[in-house]
């Protein structure tokens, strides 16, 4: 069992503290008078390491994981489009705060995104904003390495969106939003991207978007097998009744048959 410690929670705590410390950022722990967390700082630094605490008091065969958000030191990899230096620099201040929290977590948890660019377009209006290009993927794989190996802690992406700019299935309306990141991480033959993913540490892979109505690999409206018009180029006939045209469920068989291997 993983849990995963508050997500986005770090990233504002981050963006709080002063040059990346979270020993000078306040937060009830030893104060709350548990008699748990006595001795603890009342710090945000002291919330990290009650968490440990308790997990080694309470849950020893659970693994905690921390919340790395890319836009914790200020500035955001995607909408800022840093130069790789920059980048290089944005990773060590995020490894930089996570050690000045004192507590040794079992793994990184990272979101590219909460939901379908298709979605965020259509439905909160950001203007395309959301979709991404090879270079934003490049920036991210480079700023994990950097993180990854200045905290000796591997990462897990979860909350990837599920639509594809492939099938019919997926012409944005509810529960078909269209996305591109499926297509990059799985639809690339000798898989390039993904073996650039193990190389800069990342051990897991988690799909589903973290908002209603974003495309599912799953018939979620139920609305059986769809071959709407195509818009945009998604021209392929639906595989199956899943929203996305059947089109991850494919990809997910595919991949299985020779999954790659993890370094140890």
């Amino acid at each position: 069992m993983v849990f995963q410690i508050e997500p986005d929670l770090w990233g504002h705590v981050e963006q709080f503290s002063a040059s990346e410390d979270g020993t000078r950022v306040p937060a009830a722990v030893a104060s709350t008078g548990l008699p748990a967390l006595r001795g603890l700082p009342n710090t945000a630094a002291g919330f990290a390491q009650a968490i440990i605490r308790l997990r080694d008091r309470n849950a020893r065969n659970v693994l905690v994981a921390y919340h790395l958000s890319d836009w914790g030191t200020g500035v955001d990899l995607h909408l800022n489009h840093p130069k790789n230096a920059v980048v290089d620099k944005l990773a060590a201040d995020s490894a930089t705060f996570y050690r000045s929290l004192g507590a040794r977590f079992d793994l990184l948890f990272t979101d590219w995104t909460d939901a379908d660019a298709g979605f965020k377009q259509k439905i909160q209006g950001d203007g395309g904003s959301s979709w991404w290009a090879p270079a934003d993927f490049t920036r991210e794989i480079r700023y994990l390495h950097g993180v990854v190996a200045a905290t000796r802690t591997r990462v897990v992406v979860w909350q990837l969106p599920l639509g594809n700019t492939v099938m019919r299935a997926v012409n944005d309306t509810w529960g078909h939003y269209r996305d591109n990141r499926v297509q990059w991480l799985l639809d690339t033959g000798t898989r390039p991207h993904l073996q650039a993913l193990v190389r800069a540490g990342v051990i897991g892979l988690l799909f589903g978007g973290g908002a209603a109505g974003t495309t599912c690999a799953c018939d979620a409206d139920r609305d059986g097998v769809t071959n709407p018009k195509p818009i945009a180029g998604n021209t392929r006939s639906s595989l199956g009744a899943d929203d996305d045209g059947g089109f991850f469920r494919a990809l997910a068989r595919r991949y299985l048959v020779k999954p790659l291997s993890l370094p140890r």
